[in-house]
């Protein structure tokens, strides 16, 4: 049965593309037009215009997808040909990494992590696989700046503002900090003050809504904040993080240089407890009185000492505010 149904099926594709006098009845053309829309390695090279070899090669650079069949020992790709391939034009000119970047104004790893995460769509092929098309880097530089008005040079600060070229050269701790900046630009969820150049370096931002920006994104992929930070947001020196850690009221992860704080204990401590010196300086009190006003209400202290000089921080449960 199935010998005769592949015969049948190849008496058909023959019909529809050799045969010129033949006229195939519709009811067998929805099946023979579902096998054409996936072919092999010659079927893709033929599409787009290159040889097998480099079809295979641009397969192997994740330029075009397919799926793999397992055949034995061997591996055969299999493509949906009814989807658009990047095509081979003759206009424009290939880039290589260097170039491609300097011209963009992005650094060359910035680059090369977004064509990886898809912004930067393939639809010409360079002289080279691993090559930048000038067509191509044009609409993803059209993509990243859309929508991003001129700013006034003579009113950069640096003390105040911050361009994208510095912001690339800051090291912070994680892999995809800099190209998910970019794609977080494009989606419009970082709002620029404006352009003051041509290439995507001279894009300008408002200093401290990128700090607190780095901050918040941090935060949010490692699921830690540095110790300084943390007694910051609890309203304590930062001595007594650590104190806090010992205590197991913070679970606290040993860095190579700093102590840092895991998100969910510093928040969990958040709503259950809050400084005796965030109150006093919300009250415009001393310390001292409302460390005595607790005492004469029964309001049981949590009571933190630190340092050689025994230095002293309190907190009380949120569930005693009225």
């Amino acid at each position: 049965r199935d010998e005769l149904q592949f015969m049948r099926d190849e008496f058909v594709q023959f019909g529809i593309n050799e045969w010129n006098a033949a006229r195939v009845d519709t009811r067998l053309l929805k099946r023979a037009e579902a096998q054409a829309k996936t072919g092999g390695i010659i079927d893709i090279a033929i599409k787009l215009n290159v040889t097998p070899r480099t079809a295979k090669s641009l397969v192997e650079k994740n330029v075009i997808n397919a799926n793999n069949i397992s055949a034995g020992k061997q591996k055969r790709y299999v493509f949906d040909l009814s989807q658009d391939y990047p095509v081979k034009k003759d206009h424009g000119r290939s880039l290589n990494y260097r170039e491609a970047a300097q011209i963009i104004g992005l650094p060359v790893s910035v680059l090369n992590s977004l064509r990886l995460k898809g912004l930067y769509n393939i639809t010409h092929i360079g002289t080279k696989i691993a090559s930048y098309h000038s067509v191509d880097l044009e609409k993803i530089y059209r993509k990243i700046v859309r929508n991003i008005k001129k700013f006034d040079p003579n009113k950069f600060d640096s003390n105040m503002h911050i361009k994208v070229d510095e912001i690339m050269r800051k090291k912070v701790r994680h892999q995809d900090f800099k190209s998910d900046f970019i794609v977080q630009i494009v989606e419009q969820d970082l709002q620029p003050l404006g352009m003051i150049g041509e290439v995507i370096g001279s894009i300008v931002f408002d200093r401290q809504y990128i700090n607190n920006y780095i901050e918040k994104y941090m935060i949010n992929r490692t699921g830690k904040i540095m110790a300084y930070k943390a007694a910051k947001k609890i309203c304590c020196e930062q001595e007594f993080i650590r104190v806090l850690v010992n205590a197991g009221y913070l679970t606290g992860i040993e860095g190579k240089r700093a102590l840092y704080i895991t998100v969910d204990s510093l928040q969990t401590f958040s709503s259950n407890y809050i400084s005796c010196a965030w109150i006093a300086r919300h009250l415009d009190k001393s310390r001292i009185k409302i460390i005595q006003f607790c005492n004469r209400k029964g309001i049981p202290l949590v009571e933190l000492t630190a340092g050689k000089r025994i230095t002293r921080h309190y907190f009380i449960e949120r569930k005693y505010l009225s």
